[in-house]
């Protein structure tokens, strides 16, 4: 049988290593509460600046797009209407270059009779290609008016022939029977 001698009041229990546990994690722990409010304080001033910063790209933005508004709205009401008539001028210019001289000098050669010459000739380019022709004709009777009516209206390029004026020749001059008319010229085929 075993003898079991302990005199002491209490057990005796060795605490030391739950005491320096408990005083290592406690420091640990102050260590790491210390570097988390650090850093939270640290990431608070970065974040404000940047909050600044964003709010001064916001502003900066918020400025170019005001700036933009008002010149998109002087772009569209300032030189439209200027705009506009310097392309209709440029349209009609390109028109005129599109004319083909050649092709209506050689349709008035096979629609006029033999007897009537031009003069002058002034077309007015329309926008669809044709153009109101202003001739001033000679001819050697009094039926060459007659006859350039008749073969202007049975050409299908000219339309609505129309006379003007008229003028029988003076004593002495050689010209002829002066006349001038207004013709619609169309240049493509008729379909």
């Amino acid at each position: 049988m075993a003898v079991n001698l302990n005199f002491a009041h209490r057990p005796f229990r060795d605490s030391r290593p739950i005491s320096i546990t408990l005083i290592s994690a406690t420091a640990i722990g102050v260590a790491l509460f210390t570097l988390n409010v650090r850093d939270y304080f640290h990431f608070r001033d970065s974040a404000a600046g940047a909050r600044a910063e964003i709010s001064r790209l916001n502003e900066s933005a918020a400025r170019t797009e005001d700036n933009a508004a008002r010149v998109r709205s002087r772009i569209s009401t300032a030189g439209l209407k200027e705009l506009q008539t310097e392309g209709g001028a440029l349209n009609s210019l390109i028109k005129e270059r599109e004319f083909s001289w050649v092709l209506l000098l050689s349709r008035l050669e096979q629609a006029l009779p033999g007897e009537v010459y031009v003069t002058s000739l002034a077309p007015a380019v329309g926008a669809d290609g044709s153009a109101t022709l202003s001739l001033s004709l000679v001819g050697k009777s009094e039926s060459s008016i007659v006859k350039t009516l008749e073969a202007f209206a049975g050409d299908p390029h000219f339309h609505r022939p129309t006379p003007s004026s008229e003028a029988d020749p003076e004593k002495g001059q050689p010209e002829g029977f002066q006349f001038h008319l207004t013709v619609r010229y169309v240049p493509r085929e008729p379909s």
